[in-house]
């Protein structure tokens, strides 16, 4: 596996560390079967960040594929504003999911800790199995990403969403929300997108060369998902914002109409994420060709159709179901993010902020 300590490089990592993910898929099975001893009636998924961003994407992999209420929660609600007891069932029935990356994040932390004192079920997903979060007593998840030596997570985001992706289809299959063909077909799904993913990457970066010079004039950036990619693009809203200082916003798509429009101008530029559902195609044509008519000439899509109606469209020709097309589609802004930080001179290698005394770590 490559181990680039760049962004590009492990951008460009990202497929290997799928196939790596399904070479390995035998600990998914056996974390499921250990975990469906209970039939859980609510499932939280928690982590601060990317791994905030992977929870709201991944809860609809629970509800889709184990039939549970899933919910994504900020770790601070949850820890001080969730309560369990009013939930009305056995705490035990309650699956608390805290992600995080190194492991050490304050947040997920004590999100952990207030599911133990709850007397919750839980589980760890974390890339550190040596790390503070793992001695709560919890099972740990590692996900098979290898340590992200450049701040701005792109193949940790990912692979949390393909972790709890495998997570949930074998969950699915232990309480028999999926049989043991349609578990065998959405692994042979993953296995042909892990396959796909540099087809992926050549398109995004060919549409990325394609608008090179429109996109690093960008000053006001806002992001627009439906469903599963609200998530994406508030993933997408960071990835640039941190990495280019340039301000980045991601909305749920018909959220955005209904009053943040009103701030926006033919400086802003906006990237809209395409929905599996056909009403919210439709709402998003119809969106789209607004805002080029009445806002902004700066109107970038992204979408599995086969063929693009502009230089602007970024259409990834291979389809998948929406849970795997929700990692492809944050791809554009991961290099959004890296190329345009290197065209104004910035560094994502190291970021100062992480070697101070940086209270997320406390």
């Amino acid at each position: 596996m490559v181990q680039e300590p760049t962004m590009m490089g492990y951008i460009n990592d990202q497929g290997s560390i799928f196939q790596y993910c399904l070479d390995h898929k035998s600990i998914y099975e056996e974390t499921a079967k250990k975990l469906c001893e209970t039939r859980y009636k609510k499932i939280y998924l928690s982590g601060s960040g990317s791994s905030y961003h992977a929870a709201v994407v991944s809860r609809y992999f629970f509800l889709k594929n184990t039939k549970t209420d899933a919910q994504s929660v900020m770790p601070n609600l949850f820890t001080y504003h969730e309560q369990i007891e009013l939930l009305n069932m056995d705490p035990k029935e309650v699956l608390v999911i805290g992600i995080s990356q190194s492991g050490n994040s304050l947040t997920a932390i004590s999100v952990m800790e207030k599911a133990k004192q709850s007397g919750c079920s839980g589980l760890v997903v974390t890339e550190n199995t040596s790390s503070r979060i793992t001695e709560i007593g919890y099972p740990v998840l590692q996900m098979l990403c290898g340590r992200e030596r450049v701040s701005p997570e792109t193949k940790g985001y990912t692979c949390q969403l393909f972790t709890l992706y495998l997570l949930s289809l074998y969950m699915g299959r232990e309480y028999g929300c999926l049989s043991e063909e349609e578990l065998a077909d959405r692994i042979e799904e993953a296995e042909k997108f892990a396959g796909d993913y540099d087809s992926f990457l050549k398109k995004t970066l060919e549409w990325y060369e394609r608008n090179r010079e429109e996109i690093e004039q960008a000053k006001k950036i806002g992001i627009t998902g439906f469903g599963v990619n609200y998530g994406t693009a508030l993933e997408g809203q960071l990835k640039i914002y941190e990495c280019t200082h340039i301000p980045a916003v991601g909305y749920e798509a018909e959220e955005f109409i209904h009053g943040h429009i009103f701030a926006y101008d033919k400086d802003n530029y906006l990237f809209t994420i395409a929905s599996e559902n056909e009403a919210e195609i439709r709402r998003m044509i119809r969106m789209n060709g607004f805002y080029k008519e009445h806002i902004t000439e700066h109107v970038f899509s992204v979408s599995d159709e086969a063929e693009a109606s502009s230089e602007k469209d970024l259409c990834f020709e291979n389809r998948y179901c929406e849970e795997l097309m929700a990692i492809a589609y944050v791809l554009p802004f991961q290099v959004i993010a890296c190329k345009v930080a290197e065209h104004l001179g910035m560094t994502t290698g190291n970021f100062p902020m992480v070697s101070l005394d940086w209270p997320a770590r406390d």
